[in-house]
């Protein structure tokens, strides 16, 4: 099968093969010539076909791809260039039988007679493969076995757990019932009734962990936790109750012992209960009743902050903050001390509100206001809520709230104060209040005076003259009826905006009388007479002057109304302080860097006079640029342009304090590394003189760059409006940085 190499014929055209690669190896040889000279042209290569071709080894040969690939070949060539291929691919086979021949022709001999051995071998394999399944079946059945003891194992384990715990409730449950029939002295009553509620705390959390496993043990004995529960609560209402009853007495020396009680057992509603029951509703069923506003004040009521000949020295003192419609809210926790019974230190650790226990119980907003609630709503509600008379009502409305104000005043927390208006019935009680049907009343009021005054079309003159006082009788009434509106006995501030439309309104209908009222003639006629002229004048001037005064009294009117924007502009300051306080922080850590100047130009090998700032001067007074979006996108003070000036004098001016600091600090350790030198300074030089003038020449270049860099800082600052030749701090500076130390 393999070709004569004798043979005179060339079947796969070797020569011309050998030809071309010569020809090739030559124009390889040309090129690299070419770039030699620099005379390198790009041009495109044919790259000759081999195994390593992409579009020959593909998985799906795609003609047209193979073909654009090989563009810049002729037809002819590429045909010609295939055909060398191909010669070259049946070359390899034909080497490639030749190798292998021998060995896959003897193959076959080679296979004789292996069917017989490959069964002798197959038979121990199938005794094996017996003898494996047999050890693989006693082997999960020991398995199974093992763990089927340990389950067993586990659950007696288990069920021994359950046992003891079940004991332990069994166990917990006679030792309560034991300790609840102990009878102790009152002292100890409460530390025996603490213990109790621990050890019930355990019986709970051991019976709630057997109930999961759903033991009928714990159904069986409920009956006698739930006796327990009843008892300890029966016994600690009762005591808790007795030592209220020693609390009014000035005694109560176990109060917070039986909160702590009532709070292990998170029983925190029923001591409320038990505070409502024994004192809230006795005092309010005597306090609050349906004649109790017509019953003579009797000498056997307790003293209350509410005596109305203290309500005016009260009013004088501004210790404590006010509401705007209450003369009562003066009542604090310190305020107690003036009644008659002093609290003692159990009431005063209650009302301190540091106690967490305060949390806990929401006295204020479940036990005394609710009883005070619907005892004003029930017993006294018709009197009290009533609005057919405006003045009672408003009245009664401003002692109300005044002494709600006063509650919340003696609550012990702020979260106590929240509940209180949260909970149901305040709401309630707030919306029992008819404030729509009060302001109709008083607008009828107010309005029908003013229309009285205003129905007649001609000007009527005051009788009552002065400078302040209106001279029309229709200006007057208008300003009386907007006076009643804002007087404290007509004034609610819950219908501020309805009081303020209806100014408006009386304004508007001002203005419309006059519209009506005031004729304004076009032209002068020839025959008026001078009498008429006059009371035109007179008319005029009149109203003139109502007009300025009324916007006079308005515009005070108005500032006293809206008198806490003055509180509200009080932050100003404050936050603007924080403003420059974090700025200047900033600009001075930009600052840093002055105090290694002298250092770099000891340090510098090409001693120059510095002609230019240093590169962080720049950057100094750069945060206030970015606050106020100053050559940047948006900055937080963007809007606050108005006030670029003020806070960048500030800052510079603080910046600057900061700087000088700096300069005073370096000429101190400049002053001591110069006596430290002189002192180490040695007269004998192997080289003769040393430059004398070395360091001198050292701080004049100091002193040039510290120049520039304070003249930059100025120049900076005076973009941001700060008045550098007027600063003193500058000044200052300026002054350091100029003197010569030799001088």
């Amino acid at each position: 099968m393999s070709s004569d190499p004798l043979s005179t014929r060339d079947p796969y055209q070797l020569e011309r093969l050998a030809e071309e690669l010569a020809a090739r190896e030559s124009s390889i040889a040309h090129k690299s010539s070419w770039e030699q000279e620099g005379e390198l042209h790009e041009l495109p290569i044919s790259t000759p076909l081999s195994h390593n071709n992409k579009y020959l080894t593909a998985q799906v040969f795609n003609a047209e791809e193979f073909l654009l690939s090989r563009s810049h070949t002729s037809l002819p060539d590429l045909r010609a260039e295939l055909r060398e291929y191909l010669s070259l691919l049946k070359e390899e086979l034909v080497m490639l039988i030749n190798d292998d021949y021998e060995a896959f022709i003897s193959l076959s001999t080679d296979l004789q007679d292996e069917g017989a051995r490959l069964v002798r071998l197959k038979m121990p394999i199938s005794s094996l493969q017996h003898h494996v399944n047999i050890s693989r079946e006693e082997l999960c059945v020991i398995q199974d076995a093992i763990q089927r003891k340990l389950t067993k194992r586990s659950n007696l384990r288990e069920e021994k757990a359950l046992l003891h715990l079940l004991l332990k409730i069994s166990e917990s449950v006679s030792r309560l019932e034991s300790l609840l029939l102990i009878s102790t002295s009152d002292g100890n009553r409460v530390t025996h009734l603490a213990r109790v509620a621990v050890e019930y705390t355990q019986l709970l959390y051991h019976a709630s962990k057997a109930r999961e496993e759903n033991c009928s043990f714990i159904n069986e004995i409920q009956w006698r936790i739930d006796r327990i529960q009843s008892t300890i609560s029966s016994d600690l209402d009762n005591l808790f109750s007795m030592q209220m009853a020693t609390l009014i007495g000035g005694k109560g020396d176990h109060l917070t012992e039986c909160l702590r009680t009532y709070d292990i057992l998170g029983l925190w509603r029923d001591a409320e209960d038990v505070i409502r029951r024994d004192i809230m509703r006795s005092f309010v069923k005597k306090t609050i009743y349906s004649g109790g506003l017509a019953a003579p004040h009797s000498p056997l009521v307790p003293h209350t902050p509410f005596n109305p000949s203290a309500l005016q020295s009260t009013l004088n003192t501004n210790n404590y903050p006010q509401t705007p419609y209450t003369p009562f809210t003066f009542l604090t926790p310190e305020s107690l001390a003036t009644c008659d019974q002093k609290p003692n230190r159990h009431q005063a650790h209650l009302l301190e509100g540091t106690d967490p226990l305060v949390h806990l119980f929401q006295i204020m907003a479940n036990v005394i206001w609710p009883e005070l609630a619907h005892a004003i709503m029930d017993e006294i509600g018709g009197t009290v809520f009533a609005a057919g008379r405006p003045d009672d009502f408003r009245k009664n409305y401003e002692i109300t709230q005044a002494f709600i104000r006063s509650l919340e005043l003696l609550a012990p927390s702020k979260r106590a104060v929240e509940a209180l208006r949260a909970h149901a019935v305040y709401l309630a009680f707030e919306r029992r209040w008819q404030l729509p049907v009060y302001f109709q009343l008083r607008w009828k009021e107010v309005i029908g005076r003013l229309e009285e005054s205003l129905s007649v079309s001609t000007i009527e003159w005051s009788l009552v003259g002065g400078t302040n006082n209106f001279v029309t009788v229709q200006a007057s009434a208008v300003w009386v009826a907007i006076s009643a509106c804002w007087s404290a006995e007509v004034y609610i501030p819950e219908l501020a905006h309805r009081f303020w439309r209806l100014t408006l309104q009386i304004l508007s209908r001002y203005k419309t009388w006059l519209d009506t009222s005031v004729d304004f003639p076009h032209e002068t006629l020839a025959n008026n007479s001078t009498t008429a002229d006059d009371d035109l004048l007179r008319q005029y001037a009149s109203l003139l002057i109502d007009i300025k005064l009324m916007e006079t009294h308005i515009l005070g009117l108005w500032h006293r109304q809206i008198r806490s924007l003055a509180k509200l502009t009080l932050s100003i300051k404050p936050v603007s302080n924080e403003i420059i306080r974090i700025l200047t922080k900033r600009c001075c850590d930009a600052l840093l860097p002055v105090r290694s100047i002298p250092s770099q130009f000891r340090a510098m090998s090409n001693k120059r006079t510095p002609t230019e700032p240093s590169y962080f001067v720049s950057s100094i007074l750069r945060p206030i640029k970015q606050f106020f979006g100053i050559g940047f996108a948006e900055g937080p003070g963007s809007h606050l342009t108005d006030h670029v000036q003020d806070y960048s004098t500030a800052v510079f001016n603080n910046v600057t304090v900061r700087y000088i600091t700096y300069l005073s600090s370096m000429k101190k350790t400049e002053e001591s590394l110069k006596r430290l030198k002189k002192g180490k300074k040695s007269n004998f030089s192997l080289f003769g003189t040393a430059p004398a003038n070395d360091e001198g020449r050292d701080e004049e270049r100091i002193r040039a760059q510290m120049i520039l860099d304070v003249e930059a800082f100025a120049g900076d600052g005076s973009t941001l409006g700060v008045d550098v030749d007027t600063n003193l701090h500058l000044k200052t500076l300026k002054e350091m940085v100029e003197t010569n130390d030799g001088q």
